[in-house]
């Protein structure tokens, strides 16, 4: 195997030409037919006797195809090895003709990393939104909790849909009165009040009683889960089948001690939901500092990671909308959910992530940031605390599926961030609610 040449492409691109001596061609070629004599069965001739040229003219271009590809996978590592260079994915071959006695040339299309040059990333100004958890939000979580414990009983015969009720409706949207392909939702569950599904229809059910029914025009945002009616101006029409309402337990001693914990008091309750909300409150916090470092990161270099790793953080992003569903017993149809939408939605996100990874795994080379065996212990032990999953057994699976490598790279980014973090010059403020568009408003209806 010769390397005889290394094109450069784009920054992330490279091409590099192969060439297997004429030897190695015809030793591969002259075993692949003698495999072939042995195998086929041609009329006239004993097995194993056919003569080469007849197998050449029957056989020849599969015979080059598979011997090209042998030649290409047994020759590809040495050849990259010679390159010096480390592709991202899975390289593409592109093969040349192959003949008897000459040698065989092909072609490896393959991406890297590009080369990040990041200066002043120590010291950054930033600000962090700090939460304080009130009375009010712990009141309000309470009284969640006691409504996710209500028992949802069958409403009175004669009673009329109100705010709060869970609704059982038959739903079909219509333009120009003609039914939208796919718009019908049958026996459909609906919280009325929420806007979980759409506010106008939950407001349009709002005093209806069973089997009675309302024609309300409506709009469906651009983010909508069903696809369908993402985006659509509709008549829906509705039709109330079954109203039940939410029967809470009363919120007392009792109540407290039936949700675990070890609680005995609706004191202990209160001072357990407070905890909780402080360090979702405290994460939250955290996680936006962390997007704000990031941001700054962002705009201190440009440049255009390789498409392949993009590709694969899609996939992964991707399985993970997948996993939740199936978790749900659901699929994308079920959901009414387009894959390639979904996939054209998530992109940005997937670029960005393979972006901030390649800067952040940049900085840390620089620093000389590494995860040590005492630190991937630790990350290992923390993962199976965080999972409830057994320690040794978390450490099997990683290594059998070759994820520790992995694993560790997203100690290292998380050591990166937090070496950033204390690095930087942070003022602390204190969170407000911003005021949603109209747009935004109109999302959350919908």
């Amino acid at each position: 195997m010769k390397l005889i040449k290394t094109e450069e492409l784009s920054p992330v691109a490279r091409k590099l030409t192969v060439e297997v001596d004429k030897n190695e061609v015809k030793k591969s070629l002259d075993k692949a037919y003698r495999s072939l004599s042995g195998q086929v069965r041609l009329r006239g001739f004993r097995p194993g006797k056919a003569p080469r040229a007849i197998l050449e003219r029957y056989y020849g271009t599969q015979v080059n195809q598979e011997v090209a590809q042998d030649l290409i996978r047994d020759s590809a590592d040495e050849a990259l090895e010679a390159s010096g260079l480390t592709p991202v994915v899975q390289p593409q071959a592109e093969a040349g003709v192959l003949k008897n006695d000459e040698s065989f040339t092909y072609t490896l299309n393959l991406e890297i990393k590009p080369e990040i040059q990041i200066e002043d990333y120590f010291g950054l100004d930033l600000t962090k939104k700090e939460r304080t958890v009130s009375d009010e939000l712990v009141e309000s979580r309470l009284q969640e909790l006691s409504q996710a414990h209500a028992k949802l009983e069958n409403a009175p015969d004669d009673a009329a849909v109100e705010a709060g009720d869970y609704v059982t409706a038959d739903l079909e949207a219509f333009q120009e009165e003609k039914a939208v392909p796919k718009g019908k939702l049958e026996k459909f569950d609906l919280l009325i009040g929420r806007g979980n599904f759409n506010r106008a229809v939950e407001e349009a059910l709002v005093g209806l009683k069973r089997e009675e029914d309302v024609t309300v025009p409506t709009e469906f945002s651009g983010k909508f889960f069903h696809d369908a009616l993402a985006g659509k101006k509709v008549e829906m029409k509705a039709k109330v089948l079954d109203i039940r309402r939410p029967s809470p337990p009363e919120l007392n001693d009792e109540f407290a001690k039936s949700m675990g914990q070890d609680l005995e008091t609706l004191d202990d309750l209160k001072k357990l939901i407070r905890e909780r909300l402080e360090q979702s409150a405290a994460q939250e916090s955290e996680r936006e500092l962390q997007d704000a470092l990031l941001d700054e990161l962002l705009k201190k270099v440009e440049f255009e990671p390789p498409r392949g790793m993009v590709d694969l953080e899609l996939k992964r992003m991707v399985a993970q909308v997948e996993n939740s569903l199936i978790q749900r017993g659901l699929n994308f149809q079920a959901a009414g959910i387009d894959g390639e939408k979904l996939e054209a939605d998530i992109r940005p996100q997937a670029l960005r992530r393979v972006q901030e990874d390649l800067i952040l795994e940049a900085i840390a080379l620089k620093e000389k940031l590494e995860v040590d065996d005492e630190a991937l212990e630790e990350g290992f032990e923390e993962l199976a605390q965080g999972t409830g999953q057994d320690l040794e057994e978390i450490k099997k699976f990683h290594e059998e599926q070759n994820l520790t490598e992995s694993f560790k790279s997203g100690l290292i980014r998380r050591q990166t961030l937090k070496r950033l973090i204390e690095e930087s010059k942070i003022a602390v403020v204190p969170f407000e609610e911003e005021e949603a568009s109209p747009e935004e408003e109109k999302a959350q209806q919908d």
